[in-house]
């Protein structure tokens, strides 16, 4: 998938969201207004898709690797407020990191969520 197909594919996937609920789900299911809210704020996190290493911070192994495990990802959205989605290319799945800021600004690291692309984004 090239990258502009690739956000593509995220502004159809926020454009054609339906909130439903499985049956036998745990928990209370949200509020419309605060689904409606998280997709305005998925559709403003949208960005360019562009190359980034992260830390990969997913396992204790890898949390424990000295110097750090990396892997190259296309970022597809940004929060501004600490998180990135993005698009692992190798094995098609979207996850979400969390970026540094102050001293280590730019540096982000993988923090175990993965799933599709709206998913990881209200995980965060």
């Amino acid at each position: 998938m090239t990258k502009a197909e690739l956000h593509r594919y995220c502004k159809l996937q926020v454009a054609e969201f339906r909130y439903s609920i499985s049956e036998g789900s745990l928990g209370s299911p949200w509020p419309v207004e605060k689904v409606q809210a998280q997709l305005l704020e998925c559709e403003s996190a949208l960005v360019s898709p562009y190359e980034l290493s992260i830390e990969l911070r997913d396992t204790v192994g890898q949390m424990k690797a000295d110097p750090p495990q990396l892997k190259n990802v296309l970022v597809v959205a940004d929060d501004r407020n600490g998180y990135l989605v993005f698009y692992d290319p190798i094995i098609r799945i979207f996850g979400l990191a969390e970026y540094a800021t102050g001293r280590d600004r730019g540096r982000a690291s993988s923090i175990n969520v993965n799933g599709d692309f709206i998913g990881t984004f209200f995980a965060r």
